[in-house]
């Protein structure tokens, strides 16, 4: 294989807006070179291979998160940058400590039922024979989750703009336009004012309120964080909660609709796990192959692709120094498909779990390491109790005999164009017959899915 080109001024720029507009590319494009270290701007190296995996997240303090640009002193753009995921250090740490027993698995079950019944409130609205997008169900589903149990109130219609413009603001702070270009900037610092703002409200409604249940009230009762730091945490919290879990369930959708084999066995887990009973909690630790059908979906289709970490010191990587400030990229997304892990690696395949010791961080949909997400725990619980309901109740599968999937970074890694479904009584699947075009095709083995 050729080696990577130096990189000049030039390219630097031109890579740069690359990687930013389709990491999953301009990564796809770097796994041909034969380097495994591979210098691809003067100061940014993207390293391939699960061992530089381990190297990067067991140590945050040597390789902090500092990819997000600071605003403006004061402004509103900097207040929002104190998130969980934007902090290094003791404050990182002290801050994680104090919100990681709210997604513990007792504090989890307090919000089961809460997902159960969002999940039929949504799932009421479709009858068996209808036809057209699931988009929007899943929107308002993992919305509906994370506000009532995030605030602990239910929503209005005023509260799904809190959505809308936390995907817009994040969308724009991971632009690079928005840092070169003052017709995206300008647009940036207006909305994370209003974001701001937004939030700030919403907190002073549950302040207002001594019987909140939400998780939020209780973090405000038992940690001493600024205003600006809840407020950090509330956004970066809810899109968290929100869009990443949106996104995953999109994928499984698809792959329930084009393997219907495995989504029969999906269906007959969670008969055999439930019975005629409802939904309990307890037994969710009853399911073995639905759980491995999740997996499978978020190896191949993890939410965020790459991480980003930035060197804090200078530090060299197999005889090649590299400066401090230096950004780095490992990615969780070719780690998921890399033959020397797992065979087949395009195969959509449950039943590889079945017994399978996976190595250390050679899996890390959620990352791995003190800077893992805090919410895998939550998100694992309510994909499996949205699964369950949804495969109770119904079969899916594609409307359309020629269905275009592309892939689409925007936040989250998720399908560009809004898809067709058609939705059957339970455990009423037929042979997957269509076509499918987009560059989903790249992502994924199809010959299999006639079988």
């Amino acid at each position: 294989m050729a080696q990577y080109p130096k990189p000049t001024f030039l390219s630097d720029m031109t890579r740069n807006v690359q990687f930013r507009l389709d990491g999953i590319t301009f990564t796809s494009d770097l796994e041909q070179y034969s380097q495994n270290v591979i210098r691809w701007k003067k100061n940014a190296v993207y390293l391939k291979g699960y061992e530089y995996n381990q190297l990067i997240l067991r140590h945050p303090k040597k390789f902090i998160n500092g990819v997000a640009p600071s605003g403006p002193s004061n402004s509103y753009l900097e207040k929002l940058l104190t998130g969980l995921v934007f902090q290094n250090g003791d404050t990182h740490k002290e801050h994680r400590s104090a919100m990681l027993p709210h997604f513990a698995r007792r504090s989890v079950e307090k919000y089961f039922d809460t997902m159960v019944e969002v999940t039929n409130e949504v799932f009421d609205s479709f009858d068996h024979g209808y036809q057209g997008p699931l988009k929007d169900a899943l929107t308002n589903l993992t919305f509906e989750i994370i506000f009532r149990t995030l605030f602990g109130t239910k929503t209005d219609s005023s509260d799904h703009n809190l959505a809308v413009n936390v995907v817009d603001w994040l969308q724009l702070l991971t632009n690079p336009l928005s840092f070169l270009s003052s017709g995206y900037y300008f647009p940036l610092l207006s909305k994370s004012a209003s974001l701001y703002k937004e939030t700030q409200s919403v907190i002073n409604q549950i302040q207002q309120r001594e019987d909140n249940p939400g998780i939020l009230a209780t973090l405000m009762k038992h940690t001493d964080m600024s205003n600006d730091d809840l407020i950090g945490h509330v956004v970066l919290l809810f899109f968290a909660g929100y869009e990443t879990t949106r996104s995953t369930l999109y994928w499984l959708m698809i792959l329930l609709s084009i393997h219907p084999d495995k989504a029969k066995l999906a269906f007959e887990d969670v008969e055999d796990a439930f019975g005629n009973e409802p939904l309990s909690f307890s037994s969710l630790d009853k399911l073995k192959y639905l759980d491995w059908f999740i997996k499978e979906g978020m190896r191949l289709f993890p939410a965020v692709p790459n991480l980003e970490r930035i060197a804090a010191t200078n530090f060299e990587i197999d005889g090649e120094e590299f400066n401090e400030g230096t950004h780095i990229t490992i990615s969780p997304y070719h780690t998921h498909r890399n033959a020397d892990i797992w065979d087949d690696p395009l195969l959509f395949s449950p039943a590889r779990w079945d017994g399978l010791k996976v190595e250390p961080y050679t899996y890390l949909p959620y990352s791995l390491g003190s800077r893992a997400c805090i919410g895998e725990y939550f998100a694992t619980i309510e994909i499996k109790v949205i699964l369950s309901i949804f495969l109770r109740r119904f079969s899916v599968s594609l409307l359309n005999d020629i269905t275009m999937i592309n892939r689409e970074m925007r936040a989250t890694l998720y399908p560009k164009e809004t898809i067709g479904f058609q939705l059957g009584k339970p455990n009423e699947w037929s042979n997957f017959s269509g076509e499918i075009t987009g560059n989903f095709r790249d992502m994924i083995q199809l010959n299999q899915v006639n079988s």
